[in-house]
C-alpha cells in the first residue's frame, strides 16, 4: 500500500558524511531509515521488554517477539510478530522519482525535456537535443529527481548553526560549531514523502500515530504522521512483456543487432552490493560488467550490454551495537541506474524470469535494488 509521511517538523536524513561540520539532509528516505523508526517505535511501546537492548542481541531497538502474556494484550502484536516480513520502499518527495541516468536534459532549455542516450546506440555517438537549432543542441547528465518530465525543484532547506555544549562548564564546546540543513518543504502541502510498505495490514499501520524519522529526533526533528493512498498495483506480466518487446524492437534497430533480445531495467532506488576479492589494478570493462552482474544477482542467461550508473563506496560502523563494530565495505549504485541486458531468451521467457525478482543486490526488504522496466519514449 502507498504510505505518505507527512512531517510536522523539519526532517534530517543523513547521507554521505562530509569532512566538514556541514550536515545536509538528502532528498529521499531509504527504506532502512523508515524500518529503524518502526523498530524504535515498537520497542519503546513494548510491554514485555524493559530496555532498548534485545534479550538475545547486543543491538539497540531490536524487535523480538517475546510471546509473553503481555504480548496478548498489545495492540502492536502483528507489527512485532511480522516485522521481518515487512518490505519498505524508498520514500521520495510526493510526485517525484529519480531520473534514469541514461536520460540527458537539454543544456539550453529545460522545456525541451529529456533525451535518452540509448537512442544514439553506442558510446561514440554524441547525444543531442532534437528541438534545438543545429550547432546549439547540447545535452548534459542529470542525476536528480524528476516530476512530470521536469527536474524537481520543490525541496527547500533551512540552515541553522549549532554548537555542542561542554557538560562540565555548561558552555560552548571548543571547535564544535556545525551547521544543520534539514528539509523544511517538498510541496505546497509542506513536507510530504511517499513510498510503499508491504507485508503488514493497513489496520496495523494505522495504529501508529507518529513516527520519528532520521537524525536529531530527540531535538524535535523528523516527527511524521502517516496517511494512506491507493494500494500498489503491480503491472500485469502481459503489460510488462509488451513494454519489453517494444524496447527490444526499437533498440535492435538502433544498435543494428538482431542476434540478441534487449531488456532495460530502471532502478528506482540505490543498489547495495558487496564484492569479495575484487581484483587489484586495471579491470577491463567486460570483466567489470561480469563482476557487477554477479554481485547484484542478475540471473544466468543475461549479460549486461550497457550500464548507466554512479557507484560509490559505503562504509562505517554498526551504531545499533554498543561497541560500534565496523561494517563490511559495501558499494552503492545510485538510484536511477539503468542496465541494458542482452539475452538469447525470447522476450516472454526473459520477462517471466525477471519478474520473479522484487529487486537485486542486498537489503531488498529495505527498498534497495527495486526496479521497473525502462521504455524508450523519445523517437
Amino acid at each position: 500500500m502507498k504510505v505518505y509521511l507527512n512531517f510536522k517538523s523539519p526532517v534530517l536524513v543523513g547521507g554521505r558524511k562530509s569532512a566538514t561540520n556541514f550536515i545536509e539532509s538528502i532528498n529521499y528516505i531509504p527504506g532502512s531509515v523508515v524500518r529503524a523508526a518502526l523498530a524504535k517505535f515498537v520497542v519503546l511501546n513494548c510491554k514485555a521488554q524493559r530496555d532498548v537492548y534485545g534479550e538475545s542481541s547486543e543491538k539497540r531497538f531490536w524487535v523480538e517477539f517475546k510471546n509473553k502474556e503481555e504480548c496478548q494484550r498489545c495492540e502492536f502484536t502483528n507489527l512485532c510478530k511480522n516485522f521481518n516480513e515487512i518490505k519498505i520502499s524508498f520514500f521520495y518527495p510526493k510526485g517525484a522519482k529519480p531520473n534514469p541516468l541514461c536520460d540527458m536534459i537539454c543544456k539550453n532549455n529545460e522545456d525541451h525535456g529529456f533525451y535518452s542516450e540509448l537512442l544514439y546506440g553506442s558510446e561514440d555517438k554524441e547525444a543531442k537535443c532534437l528541438k534545438c537549432p543545429e550547432g546549439n543542441n547540447r545535452v548534459e547528465k542529470y542525476a536528480g529527481l524528476v516530476a512530470d518530465g521536469r527536474p524537481y525543484s520543490e525541496i527547500e532547506r533551512m540552515y541553522m548553526g549549532k554548537t555542542a555544549i561542554n557538560h562540565f562548564t555548561k558552555t560552548a564546546l571548543k571547535g564544535s560549531l556545525f551547521t544543520l540543513a534539514p528539509v523544511v518543504k517538498t510541496c505546497a502541502e509542506g513536507i510530504v514523502f511517499e513510498g510503499f510498505i508491504e507485508g503488514i495490514s493497513k489496520e496495523d499501520i494505522e495504529k501508529i500515530k507518529k513516527l520519528r524519522i532520521g537524525k536529531y529526533t530527540s531535538s524535535g526533528f523528523g516527527i511524521a504522521c502517516l496517511s494512506f493512498g491507493n494500494s500498489m498495483e503491480n503491472e500485469k506480466e502481459d503489460e510488462l512483456r509488451e513494454k519489453a518487446k517494444q524496447f527490444s524492437e526499437k533498440y535492435k534497430k538502433i544498435v543494428k543487432k538482431d542476434d540478441f533480445n534487449f531488456i532495460a531495467l530502471y532502478f528506482t532506488s540505490d543498489i547495495l552490493f558487496k564484492v569479495d576479492n575484487l581484483p587489484a589494478g586495471y579491470i577491463p570493462t567486460q570483466e567489470y560488467l561480469k563482476i557487477f552482474k554477479n554481485a547484484i544477482g542478475i540471473p544466468e542467461g543475461f549479460d549486461i550490454h550497457r550500464i548507466f550508473s554512479q557507484i560509490s563506496v559505503f562504509r562505517g560502523v554498526d551504531t545499533s551495537k554498543s561497541d560500534f563494530t565496523p561494517k563490511q565495505i559495501m558499494y552503492i549504485a545510485q538510484a536511477g541506474t539503468v542496465l541494458v541486458l542482452k539475452t538469447q531468451k525470447t522476450i516472454d521467457e526473459a520477462v517471466a524470469e525477471l519478474v520473479k525478482f522484487k529487486g537485486f543486490g542486498e537489503k531488498i526488504e529495505d527498498g534497495y535494488g527495486w526496479f521497473e522496466f525502462y521504455e524508450l519514449k523519445n523517437s
